[in-house]
């Protein structure tokens, strides 16, 4: 099998098409579930991992995946946390807070106000 298989721009697997799929979102989201959505033996999807990945796991780009589109949402909508975490894919707010808070140092509310008041001093510099 090519080496670069998993990183080829239509494989599943390859980050921006797996997250642009938002399967992630599914809480139930892991191995079995992504073996059986993309018709992937154990040892395919283990190859996306041990073939150069940024990832330690599968479980590891999972989260990171949730926790990235978690910041699209928060950012760009008004959600509550508790559904910003549901709708990522996470089953508890409290597991959903923890891991926010390791990858990004804030909270997520903390995260949302900080941003959003990144965006409104962006758009409120006046034009030159």
């Amino acid at each position: 099998m090519n080496p670069d298989y998993f990183s080829m721009p239509g494989y599943p697997l390859n980050p921006p098409v797996f997250r642009a799929g938002k399967l992630f979102c599914d809480p139930l989201c892991d191995r079995q579930l992504l073996m059986r959505h993309y018709n992937l033996t154990a040892a395919q999807l283990g190859a996306a991992f041990a073939r150069g990945s940024e990832y330690d796991s599968l479980s590891d780009f999972i989260r990171e995946c949730r926790l990235e589109y978690a910041c699209t949402l928060l950012t760009g909508s008004d959600k509550q946390i508790d559904e910003v975490a549901r709708e990522a894919g996470f089953s508890r707010t409290t597991t959903f807070n923890h891991d926010f808070k390791v990858r990004n140092s804030l909270s997520p509310s903390e995260y949302r106000r900080q941003n959003i008041s990144d965006i409104d001093q962006y758009y409120s510099m006046p034009l030159t």
